[in-house]
């Protein structure tokens, strides 16, 4: 039993025990939501033409994954290599997995199989589009949405995906969803039961729960989206056309593949009409 603590501790009275001051309680549920918000503004302002759920789960992933580093640091330190703390470092692992997995297949599957919008972003926002990039495979292959989230109606945000595109990032959410998820929830919980919430580790772990659980009902309705509306996701609104990423862009111009409309002249002897290509005239 205490009856005094040292610095950085206060003394519990009810149960006499020195509990963590917590100086800077969830930081990361705290930005979360202001990005949530953010995206709700972004989605009024442009009367639906930025696209909500893509945006979200962009926005959401930096401050879950965050939360999900610092509470694997913040365990391990507080406990050891505990039941919690394992599971937590499992969890951890299986996301990163999860993300090297998604770069491979972007790179060689989403790149090469992608609309002409999203190619269009390598050229018209390269630095832009590379930099968010980076961050994807860094950090979260969920940030990844952020170049098809139409965000505030920006150009660089203004990539498409086909139903390709859609179903295997489909599956990646589903993989977090049904692994990485409940692995990391229940180290949480397990926490929570048994250390209690006053320390910057228990914040955090209510912070793990709740960012995470968010992020999984907004990959659940992208699955949903994708099973029962034919495709996954949004179609691109413009076919595709051939086109090579390589340092430099080649593709087809608008003009090439515009028809050309037909001139006729009228041969009034037999009534019928002589067409002629327009070039000929």
């Amino acid at each position: 039993m205490c009856t005094s603590c040292v610095d950085g501790y206060f003394l519990f009275s009810n149960e006499f025990k020195c509990q963590e001051i917590i100086f800077w309680p969830f930081p990361f549920l705290c930005s979360g939501t202001l990005l949530l918000i953010i995206a709700i503004i972004s989605e009024c302002c442009t009367k639906g033409k930025s696209h909500f759920k893509e945006t979200a789960i962009a926005f959401v992933a930096l401050p879950e994954i965050g939360a999900w580093i610092c509470y694997v640091i913040f365990i391990c330190y507080r406990m050891g290599l505990n039941n919690s703390a394992a599971l937590a470092v499992v969890g951890l692992l299986t996301h990163v997995i999860l993300t090297l997995a998604f770069m491979l297949v972007h790179i060689k599957v989403t790149m090469n199989n992608c609309p002409y919008e999203y190619k269009m972003l390598m050229v018209d926002h390269r630095c832009s589009t590379i930099a968010h990039r980076v961050i994807t495979y860094i950090f979260s292959f969920k940030f990844s949405m952020i170049l098809i989230s139409h965000f505030c109606n920006l150009k660089k945000y203004s990539g498409e995906y086909n139903a390709m595109n859609y179903r295997n990032f489909g599956r990646f959410g589903l993989a977090f969803i049904f692994v990485s998820f409940p692995i990391m929830i229940a180290s949480a919980i397990h926490f929570l039961w048994y250390d209690g919430f006053w320390s910057y580790a228990g914040h955090v772990s209510i912070e793990v729960i709740i960012l995470s659980t968010i992020m999984a009902i907004l990959l659940l309705l992208d699955a949903f989206a994708g099973c029962y509306c034919g495709c996954c996701g949004r179609r691109s609104k413009v076919p595709s056309k051939k086109f090579e990423v390589n340092g430099e862009a080649e593709y087809e111009s608008d003009d090439d593949t515009k028809k050309k409309k037909p001139h006729y002249t009228r041969d009034y002897e037999d009534d019928s009409r002589i067409y002629m290509d327009q070039d000929n005239q």
